[in-house]
């Protein structure tokens, strides 16, 4: 299986708690860590919100960083474009 990867070059990473954001299309998107626990295993999962409105998660867990970021940003496309019709 092939892994997607991030288009955007400006994704930062917070060194406070080890997340990832960036922004696209007027959204704020980031993404971050769950750690292993005894009920599952670690893994990336994305957060996309825009001022004023409700925030947008992800509903997969990604094993690779890269595929959370690509899978944010296509999330943020695809809600620009929709908001722009």
């Amino acid at each position: 299986m092939s892994v997607r990867h991030p288009t955007i070059s400006a994704w930062q990473r917070d060194h406070h708690d080890g997340g990832y954001t960036s922004e696209l299309e007027g959204f704020s998107l980031r993404v971050s860590w769950t750690p292993n626990t005894r009920e599952a295993r670690g893994a990336f999962a994305w957060t996309v919100a825009r001022d004023g409105a409700k925030a947008h998660h992800s509903h997969e867990r990604f094993e690779e960083m890269e595929a959370a970021m690509a899978d944010a940003e296509e999330f943020a496309r695809t809600e620009a474009a929709r908001a722009s019709h």
